[in-house]
């Protein structure tokens, strides 16, 4: 009976401590506007509720050539977020589309999975932001687990995108000094 007993709590203690790691890890949408290879300054200038955003700090220098936007994500339903930047001169920023950066410890990244649909931008020009071309006018990079287009679950369309943090999707866009670019996406977290 107490072999029992002391296998029940160690299953327990098991249950309870994967539910708090798993609750540790962050699931959040996260899109980089970057315009470090053309020296171009990216500022905030809104963000929907429950949003953050922050400079790139590692940059040092350049810090302020790259913006970090971030959204609590469900695994349960997509959400809509939007945010609104604006550049300190005219040229060409990056937008990378990932998951967030979790490391698991000895300077391993936790690969978490994020799906994105139907990215829309006002201010700029953004190519396929349905993903019903697949990665037409999208280019990634990445270790194993590439990004990849997933036909579900979707949020509209029969396209969406699987990326995580050392696997996102990115595109170029072209902006003009300071000139408002919004962009708006549906995100969820995978399960």
């Amino acid at each position: 009976m107490r072999t029992l007993w002391l296998g029940l709590v160690c299953v327990a203690v098991m249950l309870v401590g994967s539910a708090v790691r798993a609750e540790d890890e962050p699931r959040q949408a996260r899109i980089d506007i970057d315009g470090t290879e053309n020296g171009i300054d990216v500022q905030e200038v809104s963000q929907s509720e429950g949003g953050s955003t922050n400079n790139a700090e590692w940059l040092n220098d350049k810090k302020d050539q790259r913006r970090v936007y971030g959204f609590e994500a469900s695994n349960t339903e997509w959400k809509k977020a939007e945010f609104t930047f604006k550049t300190n001169k005219d040229g060409t920023v990056r937008m990378c589309v990932m998951g967030p950066w979790f490391d698991q410890g000895g300077g391993k990244i936790k690969t978490i999975w994020m799906l994105y649909d139907d990215i829309s931008v006002d201010g700029a020009t953004l190519k396929n932001g349905d993903f019903e071309g697949g990665m037409d006018g999208w280019s990634t990079y990445g270790e194993d687990n590439p990004a990849k287009v997933v036909t579900e679950p979707v949020h509209g369309g029969k396209n969406a995108v699987k990326v995580w943090h050392n696997s996102p999707v990115q595109q170029d866009i072209t902006v003009k000094a300071n000139q408002p670019v919004k962009v708006t996406f549906w995100f969820k977290a995978v399960e």
